[in-house]
Parts: C-alpha cells; sequence; structure tokens
C-alpha cells in the first residue's frame, strides 16, 4: 500500500527538517498528506506542476506553461488558477497549518518563479504500479499452491491405486 512505500521517505524528509509530507500519485491526479487521511484529485497539468515544482528550486512562469501545457497555447491565467487551485488543495490536505507551500518569488531580472518552501517534502508515488505489484505477487502465490495441491492429488491418487491393489489382490497373476 502507498502508506507503507511512501512513510520511510516521508520519515526521511521529516529528519531533513520538512514539516510536512505531500504524496502524488501522477497517474491517478491524486494528492494526499502522508496520513492518507485527506487527500484531492488534481487536473494531469496541476500534477505536472507539482512535478516540476519538487524537482526544481525555481520553476518560472513561462516554464509552467510548457510543463502543464505541452503543445499548447494557454493563457497566462491558466496558470495563476492552476497555482490557486495547488494552494487550496495543499491548504485542505495539510488542514490549513501552513498557508503558504507554495511561494513566490521574483529573481534579479524582475520575473516571477514559484517553489516549494522548506516545510514541505514531495513524494512520487505510484499506488496503481503497487496494488498491480501486489496482485501479481498473490496470483502467484495461488499458482505454487495449486501446484503444490495437484502433486498431492496425483500422490493420494496413486497410494489409493496401490491400496485397491493389495487390498483386492488386483496384482497381475
Amino acid at each position: 500500500m502507498v502508506k507503507m512505500m511512501s512513510f520511510g521517505s516521508c520519515f526521511s524528509a521529516v529528519g531533513d527538517g520538512k514539516k510536512y509530507c505531500l504524496i502524488v500519485n501522477p497517474n491517478a491526479g491524486v494528492v494526499k498528506n502522508s496520513l492518507g487521511d485527506r487527500s484531492r484529485k488534481l487536473s494531469s497539468s496541476e500534477i505536472k506542476i507539482i512535478m516540476a515544482l519538487k524537482d526544481k528550486k525555481k520553476v518560472y512562469r513561462e516554464d509552467i506553461i510548457k510543463i502543464g501545457w505541452p503543445n499548447k497555447i494557454v493563457s497566462v491565467s491558466s496558470v495563476g488558477v492552476s497555482l490557486t487551485n495547488i494552494r487550496k488543495v495543499l491548504i485542505y490536505i495539510f488542514k490549513g497549518e501552513l498557508n503558504y507551500f507554495l511561494e513566490r518569488g521574483v529573481d534579479k531580472d524582475g520575473k516571477s518563479f514559484y517553489y516549494f518552501n522548506e516545510n514541505i517534502a514531495v513524494i512520487i508515488s505510484d499506488e496503481t504500479k503497487e496494488k498491480r505489484n501486489i496482485m501479481n505477487t498473490i496470483i502467484h502465490k495461488i499458482k505454487v499452491l495449486i501446484s503444490k495441491l495437484d502433486f498431492l492429488l496425483i500422490f493420494l491418487l496413486i497410494m489409493i491405486i496401490i491400496s485397491m491393489f493389495l487390498v483386492f489382490g488386483v496384482v497381475g497373476g
């Protein structure tokens, strides 16, 4: 399950001074806190933006457009709407404890950039893949059990046939 995989990463992130841990499942488009008790679905563009913010210290508005909407023409207001949605989701997920997870800065040339503050760690998790792996493990164990049962049934049938020959004296002659 996702909690088992992510807790180690979240605990190490907390050990590195992070106060909050955000778990992102890009395939499902879902983000949640490390306790798993609060989650929200986001658009694919918003998930891509979060993943870019996770990997970089600064993400410029122009880069957000390229990352969130590749090969599409979108207005600058789309970036603002997506960033507002991400902020609202983070506030909900972390129960309003800190309103400034996603911050805005300005570089020396006056260009705006965005970043996650030092209190948040972002962990990428593919819950779907984990569930598939668990199911494959269960199926494998069932196959092994069936093969052992097949052997046991064949052994029992042979023992019954031998017993019948011995009891009824049907051995050649």
